[in-house]
């Protein structure tokens, strides 16, 4: 996943600034990307809207990942089966490391499930809704019981964002103040301020960090205006924007 482009999921035509520069040019560090949308919460497990997911796929991971074909590929868990027709077994990746530097264990998956289960106002307790049972027979490995035989919860489990065990009651406003934003995804939180922007770094410690080399940094700039995010590409206030306005293609072009 070539995070600093595909993260931006809802663009619908990408335009580089006008002024010459390019996002690919190695002496510039920081990648600045307009959006459309607000970002109400980062927390994971909150509001189930695209901007939010945007910025979740950017921090955090989940067992199973989606390519750009829409098929279920390895995330956190490198492999899946189901050990009965109501069972299903993950296997986790060894020594991947959460920003804080902790290591990922099946412990912190069944925390993640827990938590999206009971957030209040939660909006992805559907996805877990058919599990009845989850236990961690060791540190790589996560088993959940069904109430009935479920194909597709390796499906809805892609939307599972996995966070450390210790964060398992952490509130939204944690989240939000980025005292518990701490994922095992190829960018490290930064900075959220509700209506401007998201700001985050470069994590290196994982797996696909040198895919995303170009870049140390991604500022998220909330420009809901159409004319507002159009000018801004335009100044070279922002590199690249989503949701190109009608109105002002035949400008941009």
């Amino acid at each position: 996943r070539d995070v600093a482009v595909t993260g931006v999921q809802t663009c619908a035509l990408p335009i580089l600034a006008q002024d010459g520069r390019d996002a690919r040019d190695d002496s510039r560090s920081t990648l600045r990307i307009g959006m459309a949308a607000d970002i109400t919460s980062v927390d994971p497990h909150l509001s189930n809207i695209s901007p939010n997911n945007q910025i979740g796929w950017h921090v955090f991971e989940a067992l199973t990942h989606v390519d750009d074909n829409a098929r279920l590929v390895p995330g956190l868990a490198s492999s899946w089966r189901a050990v009965d027709p109501r069972t299903w077994e993950f296997k986790l990746r060894p020594n991947v490391k959460f920003h804080d530097g902790t290591t990922l264990a099946a412990r912190d998956v069944l925390a993640s499930i827990e938590r999206a289960r009971k957030l209040a106002n939660g909006q992805f307790a559907g996805f877990t809704r058919t599990i009845i049972a989850a236990e961690a027979p060791d540190a790589l490995t996560v088993r959940l019981r069904t109430a009935a035989p479920y194909a597709t919860l390796p499906h809805d489990l892609n939307s599972i964002f996995i966070i450390p065990a210790r964060l398992v009651n952490a509130s939204s406003e944690d989240f939000n103040a980025g005292r518990a934003m701490i994922g095992s995804g190829p960018w490290r939180f930064e900075r959220y301020a509700r209506g401007d922007r998201v700001e985050l770094s470069r994590f290196d410690s994982h797996r696909d960090a040198l895919r995303n080399s170009n870049w140390s940094r991604l500022v998220f700039r909330i420009l809901s205006n159409d004319p507002s995010r159009s000018a801004a590409l335009l100044a070279g206030d922002v590199d690249i924007i989503e949701q190109v306005p009608p109105a002002d293609l035949e400008k941009l072009n």
